[in-house]
């Protein structure tokens, strides 16, 4: 299945996409999006939509990505900063790919499009991110299991990717 990676910049589709992104929260999609997921997002897209062609990861609101199919149909979301805690790495958030596209190899095909945007948008050394569920997936994807962080009462499990080691 021939796919692509773009920032994320259709209006139209923005209920669509946060639809996506309640998975990533474990949030089915019959829910209604809390206000804060929906509020970050709202920010996170229109910090998307002002950036030029030639921009830098940094300290910001998110810049959303999404996956598409070859037909341009949104099949998966993504989210990346930089890491204001460990500064120099990128953070990763929001993954997730509509249920229908699951096990199909798109999610890591979604992860290796985002390692090279890194790489090309900023100078970071690492991209990291946490999950509460399992993080076998991101193993697969390269990531290395960093440990795992009681938070709001749910254990988050970090996840670290060398990006300079996987040129």
């Amino acid at each position: 299945m021939a796919m692509y990676l773009e920032r994320f910049v259709c209006k139209e589709e923005f209920s669509e996409y946060l639809n996506i992104v309640k998975l990533a929260d474990g949030i089915d999609a019959a829910q209604e999006a809390p206000a804060r997921l929906v509020n970050e997002m709202r920010k996170a897209f229109a910090y998307t939509c002002s950036l030029t062609q030639e921009y830098d990861l940094c300290i910001g609101p998110w810049v959303l990505y999404a996956l598409r199919s070859e037909s341009g149909e949104l099949i998966g979301t993504i989210s990346v900063t930089e890491d204001g805690h460990f500064g120099q790495w990128a953070q990763i958030e929001y993954v997730s790919i509509r249920k229908d596209f699951q096990n199909k190899g798109c999610g890591r095909f979604m992860m290796q499009e985002i390692f090279k945007e890194i790489r090309q948008l900023s100078n970071f050394d690492c991209a990291v991110l946490t999950t509460v569920g399992s993080g076998k997936f991101y193993e697969k994807c390269g990531m290395s299991f960093a440990g795992t962080v009681s938070f709001n009462e749910k254990l988050r499990h970090f996840y670290v990717y060398s990006l300079k080691e996987h040129q």
